[in-house]
């Protein structure tokens, strides 16, 4: 008796082992000006590129692979690779936030998230679009997001290249974004001014 009950129990153990594990949103807090979302991101890597979006929203949770990386590199390839993110803004005192893909040599970037009626929309980008076209003046790709307080929102990127294909995702607070993007130009132009220096004393 005591053999089948071991039995059972060890059953059900494995049984619960092999059960898509549920992602659980990224919680933003008041003091998350800045976070990196890649490792909390979850990835379906389309070989053929054909799958739509309907497709992606309705394929099963075990077809979602954990990202589990700061920095995902899914190297040279010619599929779309889908990565799905879920947040949840637990801050009372702003609902605007900003997404990033830091990484400017993408080819196709599409962004799919829900407005206020929770109806889809999305924005198309990339490196061979003109940069004037972007949604925000960023050497990378960057999205504006609205998040209502305590409200998880499943937001959903779409990238292929031709390039190396890598894919590190931040989450800003609007006023965190934009004092990045004041300071960012003055540590570059620090930077090749010193190389510049460098150069004309020893020439």
């Amino acid at each position: 008796m005591i053999t089948g009950l071991r039995r059972l129990v060890l059953l059900i153990a494995i049984l619960l082992c092999a059960l898509p594990a549920q992602a659980e949103p990224v919680r933003l807090d008041a003091g998350d000006s800045m976070r990196r979302v890649s490792r909390d991101a979850h990835v379906i890597v389309d070989q053929q590129g054909r799958l739509s979006f309907d497709d992606i929203r309705q394929a099963p949770a075990d077809r979602w692979q954990p990202v589990a990386t700061a920095f995902p590199n899914f190297g040279f390839t010619k599929a779309a690779v889908w990565l799905k993110l879920e947040l949840v803004n637990a801050a009372t005192t702003h609902n605007d936030y900003v997404l990033q893909v830091e990484y400017p040599l993408l080819d196709s970037v599409q962004f799919h998230y829900p407005d206020p009626a929770g109806q889809y929309r999305h924005i198309e980008t990339g490196d061979q679009k003109p940069f004037r076209e972007r949604v925000l003046p960023d050497r990378h790709f960057a999205f504006p997001l609205q998040l209502p307080p305590e409200t998880p929102v499943t937001l959903y990127l779409r990238m292929q290249s031709t390039d190396t294909l890598i894919a590190p995702l931040a989450v800003f607070t609007q006023s965190a974004y934009e004092e990045t993007q004041r300071v960012e130009p003055l540590f570059f132009g620090m930077y090749y001014g010193a190389i510049l220096v460098i150069l004309f004393v020893n020439s």
